[in-house]
């Protein structure tokens, strides 16, 4: 499992193969309801985790990532620069498209970075 502890020691492809397998078998946005509004989270209390959050280890996690975006997680020293733009897509992927359309924008990410697309197939 990657987490950021290893992180800057894998590839690209590995990177996209476990965001992959996680979005794609949880099949469920991670979010929780604060102040009369549901937001994405890196972790939730069902114990979901979010794109880039399934990169944290339980360990690792800090409530304080929770609002910020990991570029701002990067900026601030809080997690590795490694495969950064990755991530932040990935975290987009997540937050802005339903879970019935992750698999076609992961594909197309997948084609769009010269990657293969592993899952299921």
């Amino acid at each position: 499992m990657i987490t950021l502890k290893n992180l800057k020691e894998v590839g690209s492809q590995e990177v996209f193969d476990q965001v992959c397998n996680h979005l794609l078998s949880q099949n469920e946005a991670c979010m929780e309801y604060h102040h009369n509004v549901y937001t994405c989270t890196y972790k939730n209390n069902k114990g979901q985790k979010c794109a880039a959050g399934c990169f944290i280890a339980d360990e690792e996690y800090h409530g304080m990532f929770e609002g910020k975006s990991w570029t701002s997680l990067v900026e601030m020293g809080l997690v590795p620069e490694a495969h950064h733009t990755a991530i932040r897509s990935f975290q987009i992927i997540h937050d802005e498209s339903s879970p019935s359309s992750w698999r076609k924008r992961l594909e197309e990410y997948a084609m769009m970075e010269s990657l293969n697309f592993n899952y299921g197939c």
